[in-house]
Order: C-alpha cells, then sequence, then structure tokens
C-alpha cells in the first residue's frame, strides 16, 4: 500500500468536502425515503472520537435539511463489535448502528488473494473444529503472536459468541437503538458444510440477541476478487 500524505481525519478542507457530499445525496435523494445513508463502510484504525466528531458534524448538517433520513454509523477498525462501546450514540430515532463480523478472520478469509496474511498462510481450515492449534499456528506464523484463543480449547460458537460480545453489550446498554450486522460471510472456497456450520451458528446468535443482519454478499460474480456470494 502507498501512505497517503494526508487523510480525511487530518483534513478539515477534506471533512467539509465529505459533509458537502452527503448533503448534495440528500438533495438528490429527496423525494425517496426508503434510501438509507451508510456515512463511511468499515471505518479503519482512526481514534474514536475522531471518526464521532465527523459523523456528528454530518448528521447535524443533514438534519438541517431532514430530519426523518435513516442514517447507518458504523463502529472503527472496520465496524468491529468491540469497537461499538466507543461509538457516540443519539436522541435520534433514525439513527441505525452497525458492526461487521468475520471472526475467525483466517477462516472467512482462508487463501483469499486481496489479504497478504491469509494468502501467506494458505492453509484450508474448517468449522467448527477441535484442532484449535491450526488457527493457532496461523497467528504464530503471520504475526508471531503465540497466544492466540487463550482462553478456548476449538473452534466453535463460543469463539463466535466471545467476538461480538461487544454487539450483545451494546444492544444491553441501548435497548431502544436499532443495531445491524451489516456484513457477515465466508469465502466461496472454504468447505461447504464449514461454511453452512459457520453461518448456521451466525444467524443463531444473531436471532437470539435479536439483531437484524446482511450477508455480505449475496451475489457476486465468479471472478471478482471478493468471491463471497452464496
Amino acid at each position: 500500500d502507498i501512505a497517503e500524505d494526508i487523510t480525511l481525519f487530518d483534513s478539515a478542507e477534506l471533512q467539509n468536502r465529505f459533509i458537502s457530499l452527503w448533503l448534495k445525496l440528500e438533495d438528490d435523494y429527496a423525494d425517496f425515503d426508503d434510501v438509507m445513508f451508510e456515512l463511511l463502510n468499515e471505518v479503519r484504525d482512526v481514534e474514536a472520537d475522531l471518526w464521532n466528531n465527523l459523523a456528528e458534524n454530518t448528521v447535524n448538517a443533514l438534519r438541517k435539511k431532514n430530519s426523518n433520513r435513516k442514517i447507518i454509523i458504523g463502529s472503527t477498525c472496520w465496524n468491529n463489535a468491540a469497537q461499538l462501546n466507543d461509538l457516540r450514540v443519539y436522541d435520534d430515532e433514525n439513527i441505525i448502528y452497525t458492526f461487521h463480523n468475520y471472526a475467525p478472520f483466517e477462516f472467512t478469509h482462508q487463501q483469499s488473494v486481496l489479504q497478504a496474511n491469509c494468502m501467506f498462510y494458505n492453509r484450508k481450515l474448517v468449522y467448527p473444529c477441535d484442532d484449535i492449534e491450526r488457527y493457532r499456528d496461523y497467528y504464530r506464523l503471520t504475526s508471531g503472536y503465540d497466544n492466540a484463543y487463550s482462553e478456548f480449547d476449538k473452534i466453535d460458537i463460543d469463539v463466535l459468541r466471545k467476538q461480538m460480545e461487544g454487539a450483545k453489550q451494546f444492544i444491553e446498554k441501548y435497548p431502544d437503538k436499532i443495531l445491524w450486522c451489516g456484513e457477515f460471510g465466508t469465502i466461496r472456497h472454504c468447505d461447504m458444510t464449514s461454511r453452512e456450520n459457520w453461518m448456521r451458528d451466525m444467524i443463531k446468535i444473531l436471532s437470539e440477541w435479536d439483531i437484524p443482519y446482511c450477508v455480505w454478499n449475496y451475489l457476486s460474480t465468479p471472478n471478482d476478487g471478493n468471491r463471497f456470494s452464496l
């Protein structure tokens, strides 16, 4: 990757342009009440307040034009459930909060050409898995980390629950707010039985917690980079 000298969160000018873009979209879609705006998908690893401040300024600007527009705001670190606790929450019934889940990442993205570590590891993984050392090996090989999954002796639904614990805490803390799992899924060349097992466990957890969800992605072309279609 080529590092950018200036990012969105460094520049007031870029942030003003960001807000202006959403105001233009509001003008263009003013007559479409069923269109929702997700302000920024998978905000990367930035300080939570930097994103919270930009999101709030954007919401305030949009509300001057439309108080009823549904606005979706996700957490930082690629919409990680663990970062939902850092997300600013509004007294606004038309704001929806969102997170994504692809844990265990080394399973859902196994042998992915888009992810350097997964491509480097280049091993098939199954789910659930009693041989947790295969999963631990991924971290040993790609990052030198020797204490992965220290709380567990196998990879199964308990790992998923732990990875999404922040989502459960959010809905318990804010029972009147809408939390949506905007993405989850497995790469298409995973073992089909494992894909079904993982999807079934994800849907079971989200249903238990009464969290609406959307699979990534329902349909993709055979040659696209994601290869996550059902």
